[in-house]
């Protein structure tokens, strides 16, 4: 399955939360509730912060990569794994509303 965030055009989505989401982080995880009564736990400070940029209004990979990459130690090409494995388990959760293009 080829992954989200390295699909054609992966450039030009604004990652967004989908509605019908609460979440709170309790310590180094956020715990995100959907009205429809699942549970989704995104462990780790990285997953909080990019969650966290992705609940407050979007944002695109390239910002998302950007910010891991001045917040916390990784190489270039981990924080890139990471993002893809993210982003594609968010979607693949039903977190995420591709349904915005980023601004250009």
């Amino acid at each position: 399955m080829e992954s989200i965030a390295m699909s054609e055009g992966a450039g030009l989505e604004k990652f967004k939360s989908v509605d019908g989401l609460a979440w709170r982080q309790v310590e180094n995880d956020a715990y995100v509730f959907h009205m429809e009564g699942t549970l989704h736990v995104l462990e780790g400070e990285v997953a909080v912060h990019l969650w966290g940029m992705i609940d407050e209004g979007g944002a695109g990979r390239e910002e998302l990569f950007d910010s891991v990459m001045s917040r916390f130690s990784v190489s270039a090409e981990q924080a890139n794994r990471d993002l893809d494995s993210f982003l594609q388990s968010l979607s693949d959760a039903g977190l995420l509303d591709l349904g915005q293009k980023a601004p250009e």
